[in-house]
């Protein structure tokens, strides 16, 4: 596999799924011009990130697939937690099959002998990508059901900023990638240890026994995702060349 070309077709999927894809169009993807546009958007961005500007066969079958996948789901799925893995899943598997088979294993992306060290950059920039947004979407879905149970009186949860829990847990996986990158893990204990605090704190008497419990679920889940994102960006790091003419080291 090429795995220049498998990092750079992933960081441009999740810049153009996530990063630029606002609640609006989230929302409004079963009328069929939206879910072309945001498909579209999806596309140009993994091929302007790739650079390999004559492979037309990568945004052909990229846009194919990634259309059909996102129909299927509009018109047979929900908004699950196993109808989102599986789709990801999916659209992995197609940029896996795109960097195996359709491109020379020697072929590097143009931007690479632009800026020497792009193939880092495009490591750090899938990290975040992975812990701060998709990690977002991925805790919202997997603890809603929690919600549901926890808070059958208060739309889903308690009173607050709108969008003050999603930030915070922005945030702190931000700062835990952040720091096991850094060579700094052990922070990342201090920053359970402050966490904890503020928000234990919200926690009055034995009747609150749910809210305590969903607390302790959603962060354990946001900051075991984030560490596992972390150590993978920290591993692939050590993994790719510095310039354009070193080699893999992946083991």
């Amino acid at each position: 596999m090429n795995l220049a070309v498998f990092l750079s077709l992933v960081a441009g999927h999740l810049i153009g799924d996530f990063l630029l894809q606002n609640r609006w169009v989230a929302t409004r993807k079963k009328k069929i011009s939206i879910l072309i546009l945001h498909v579209a958007i999806v596309t140009l961005v993994s091929y302007l990130w790739l650079g390999l500007w004559t492979l037309w066969v990568i945004p052909a079958v990229l846009f194919l697939t990634h259309f059909a996948l996102d129909f299927v789901k509009n018109v047979f799925g929900n908004e699950g937690l196993a109808w989102f893995l599986g789709d990801q899943c999916l659209h992995l598997v197609v940029i896996f099959i795109l960097a195996r088979y359709e491109v020379h294993p020697m072929a590097m992306p143009y931007w690479i002998f632009v800026v020497p060290s792009f193939l880092k950059l495009t490591v750090v920039l899938i990290g975040v990508l992975l812990a701060v947004w998709f990690g977002g979407v991925l805790i919202t879905k997997a603890v809603a059901p929690i919600i549901a149970e926890a808070f059958p009186d208060h739309g889903g949860g308690t009173p607050g900023l709108s969008n003050g829990g999603r930030l915070i847990g922005m945030l702190e996986r931000a700062l835990i990638l952040l720091l096991v990158v850094a060579g700094q893990a052990a922070g990342v204990g201090w920053l359970f240890a402050a966490k904890s605090i503020f928000r234990f704190g919200e926690i009055k008497d034995s009747s609150q026994r749910k809210e305590a419990e969903y607390i302790i679920i959603g962060t354990l889940m946001s900051f075991g995702w984030a560490l596992l994102v972390a150590f993978l960006t920290q591993y692939l790091l050590t993994q790719v060349p510095l310039s354009p003419w070193g080699t893999f080291r992946l083991q």
